[in-house]
């Protein structure tokens, strides 16, 4: 366990700068260099926690934007996912030379709908736990589970996961699942945070959002990212422009307050909007 390096996820840690289906090639040929240049313009403005995974296929990208930089990976908050699960030590040590990295600082299994029995989630859970095991990574966690999923892995878990990352924003609180995470020292990471501005228009936040920006002086982005970090919830989010980049970091030092987080919960709970994993939700399921 002396090869830990686990870095407290606050302070800057807590927004990352995401690397995915946004950017999701279909194979790994040829360097995106309008990728790594992106990426690089995201750490020259601030970010220091970067968010990748071996199902985009741009890991050797955001390894080629790190080196750019000029920033060493010390410095930074890296997450990987695993995608592949039948050999999942064999696609950590892939991430590790495609990041030109010999540690990352969150492995995640990417999500449990390739399980078909409770075995075979347990099973994979122990491998990365065995990754957790020779020191090259600060942390371990999953993706995309429910509480079941999450339920399932803890039955037999030596190391409990530290973090689920999940689609999150008002119009999709996940309450229930939120909770069990604090019950159980799990950190919640929100992905698609901006929803409600961008894929779930028009909605009954519209309004809100707006009149809460204008009072602060940011965008409606920077209010729902900051809905999120002032409860204590780590957000991924991306651009790919720099101008947005260097906006949404602007919710790290503005302030909303109780009565704004709670209005903007109450009335996000009146629309429910769901970007990914339709295929395994019903309709109105807001787990």
């Amino acid at each position: 366990m002396s090869g830990h390096k686990t870095k407290a996820l606050d302070g800057p840690f807590l927004l990352a700068f995401g690397t995915g289906s946004t950017w999701r090639k279909e194979n790994q040929g040829a360097l995106n260099n309008n990728l790594i240049e992106i990426v690089k313009d995201a750490l020259q403005s601030g970010y220091r926690h970067l968010d990748t995974a071996e199902l985009y296929n741009t890991e050797n990208e955001v390894g080629e934007a790190i080196k750019r930089s000029g920033i060493s990976p010390s410095d930074l908050y890296i997450i990987a996912k695993a995608f592949t699960t039948s050999n999942i030590r064999a696609a950590f040590d892939r991430t590790l030379r495609n990041l030109g990295v010999d540690y990352v600082d969150l492995y995640v299994l990417h999500h449990p709908y390739f399980a078909k029995s409770e075995e075979q989630l347990q099973a994979a859970w122990v491998e990365i736990e065995d990754i957790f095991d020779s020191g090259k990574v600060g942390s371990i966690g999953v993706s995309n589970f429910t509480k079941a999923h999450v339920e399932t892995i803890l039955k037999t878990a030596r190391i409990k996961p530290a973090a689920n990352q999940i689609e999150l924003n008002p119009y999709l609180q996940r309450v229930e699942l939120q909770q069990y995470h604090k019950d159980h020292g799990i950190q919640t990471f929100a992905f698609s945070p901006l929803s409600p501005i961008v894929r779930a228009k028009p909605g009954p936040l519209d309004d809100v959002l707006e009149t809460i920006a204008q009072k602060h002086g940011v965008s409606t982005a920077v209010v729902l990212i900051r809905w999120a970090l002032q409860q204590g919830i780590a957000v991924v989010t991306t651009s790919t422009q720099n101008e947005r980049m260097k906006d949404h970091l602007l919710a790290q030092k503005v302030s909303l307050t109780e009565e704004e987080i709670a209005l903007i919960s109450e009335v996000g709970s009146e629309k429910h909007f769901r970007g990914r994993w339709n295929d395994i939700f019903a309709a109105e399921d807001r787990s």
